[in-house]
């Protein structure tokens, strides 16, 4: 009984120090006194409340943290495309996507002997007619056979083809067609000409639905801040031709049939209705 009445006293003298503010008393924080009265007050000599707060602010820079690691994880996970250097046709050669800094680029897999290709074609015109002043450049890979060098002019002409194509005359077995796994045409990757990334491919990139890919690009450029002068580009090329050698990572490749399907000259089903495939 007198322990109990000691302690009582005791823990009501303390709590009527603290709230008249009697600057020569110490709080006491007992043990005692936590199981009573609960965690102890704000001011208490532990420091209970700023530990609280400190946690809190703790939780919410992880929180903070957590997002630029999720922000990272997404913009590492970007698929890019594989550069690779070539001569066109007009003799000019294309390094890519590094002639193409400032720009939207559309790497296209077509053949004249293709009909899905030629079907295509139209949107392409279109969509380079629209948007080339805002930065759409095109760059056409040609799957076209030995001796076709004649057809495929005649063909840029009649379709208002304005953009350099790249032909070896191997067909399926081209160069750029084994790098990409080209499986079936048409193909084509939209990609960022400033970081290589692939930006639409596959059924995105068909139809008015290239269009609407195209816009979405070019609107994401101009937000980051639009494309780079020609001098610029020309400078980040030399800057990247001194020091960019980094190692193929990637392998897009459009829609892929069975194997067994390969032929090296093979041919287009010319319907329309789906994709050129070897056979």
């Amino acid at each position: 009984m007198l322990t109990s009445f000691v302690l009582v006293a005791t823990l009501a003298t303390s709590m009527t120090n603290q709230l008249s503010g009697d600057p020569g008393t110490t709080p006491i924080v007992s043990a005692e006194r936590v199981a009573l009265l609960g965690e102890p007050p704000i001011g208490a000599g532990d420091g209970s409340q700023k530990s609280r707060d400190n946690a809190k602010e703790k939780d919410k820079g992880k929180d903070k943290d957590s997002g630029k690691s999720k922000s990272k994880e997404k913009e590492s996970s970007a698929k890019k495309i594989q550069s690779f250097s070539a001569k066109a046709m007009d003799g000019k050669k294309i390094d890519f996507p590094d002639d193409y800094k400032g720009k939207i680029v559309m790497l296209d897999f077509w053949a004249t002997w293709c009909g899905p290709c030629m079907a295509e074609m139209p949107h392409v015109v279109s969509a380079y007619d629209k948007f080339h002043e805002q930065g759409f450049e095109v760059v056409g890979v040609t799957l076209d056979n030995k001796g076709a060098e004649n057809k495929i002019k005649s063909v840029e002409q009649e379709r208002g083809m304005k953009w350099p194509q790249i032909f070896s005359g191997k067909g399926w077995d081209a160069p750029l067609a084994k790098k990409f796994s080209i499986r079936s045409i048409p193909a084509a990757f939209l990609v960022d000409g400033d970081t290589g990334e692939i930006l639409a491919d596959g059924g995105s990139m068909r139809g008015e639905a290239l269009h609407r890919a195209i816009e979405k690009a070019i609107a994401a450029k101009k937000a980051n801040g639009g494309s780079k002068s020609g001098n610029d580009s020309k400078k980040d090329k030399s800057k990247s031709k001194d020091g960019d050698k980094k190692k193929e990572t990637s392998d897009p490749a459009g829609d892929k049939p069975q194997d067994g399907d390969k032929k090296k000259d093979g041919t287009g089903d010319g319907s329309g209705n789906g994709s050129g495939t070897p056979k």
